[in-house]
């Protein structure tokens, strides 16, 4: 065993204890919980990631990120439209309906939702082999920078990567922002390698392929 293999072993028995369940809107308790851990994970001012509100009106259900126009508003500065969560539940509903084959795995403690991850097809313009994308690796706030949050990270990538591999895919795609140190470090521990800028965001996004094969 090498020693990235011993380190992440040692983490993921951290988490060994919590139950794992495939992803669906039945074990999540329904689209409404669904839509308000993504809000909490996304769209609040302590998020990681943050994505904040969008005009219903003009982004309509357009998913790229354009954090700057709305920034510190209420209503939309083009239309003066209500702002809506980035992960309204009509965004949100349309947004994981309209993602074909998807996969992904539930983290739970004590009935408890406390971290997802979750992915679709998707292929590289360097590699165009049939790969999964995680789109989706989130655990709750109060479990970041800890060794059971990275824990949970790797246990629930370990169940991703084998129902990729289950269903022929031959490579897993992640994203991370440049400045998510504790995703790149999870990354690059698996055996990652990083593809380059995303080209859907390349200033401040950038793309990682694990093989499978």
């Amino acid at each position: 065993m090498t020693k990235e293999q011993n380190l992440i072993e040692k983490m993921t028995s951290r988490a060994a204890h919590l139950d794992y369940k495939a992803f669906s809107l039945e074990s999540i308790g329904g689209i409404d919980v669904l839509v308000d851990y993504l809000h909490q994970a996304y769209c609040e001012n302590d998020s990681v990631v943050q994505l904040g509100h969008v005009c219903p009106h003009c982004k309509g259900n357009e998913f790229n990120v354009s954090t700057e126009t709305y920034r510190d508003k209420t209503h939309c500065p083009i239309c003066d439209t209500p702002l809506v969560s980035f992960w309204s539940k009509p965004r949100t509903q349309h947004y994981f309906s309209s993602k074909r084959n998807s996969l992904g795995y539930l983290a739970f403690d004590q009935g408890k939702l406390i971290g997802l991850i979750w992915g679709f097809p998707r292929t590289l313009p360097s590699n165009t082999k049939p790969g999964l994308y995680a789109d989706m690796i989130i655990i709750n706030k109060k479990f970041h920078k800890t060794k059971l949050g990275m824990g949970i990270i790797f246990k629930l990538t370990e169940h991703f990567l084998s129902g990729a591999k289950a269903q022929g895919y031959c490579h897993m795609i992640g994203r991370t922002q440049i400045t998510n140190a504790p995703l790149i470090s999870a990354f690059k521990l698996i055996g990652s390698k990083e593809v380059g800028p995303d080209p859907s965001d390349p200033k401040t996004r950038t793309l990682w392929s694990l093989s499978l094969v």
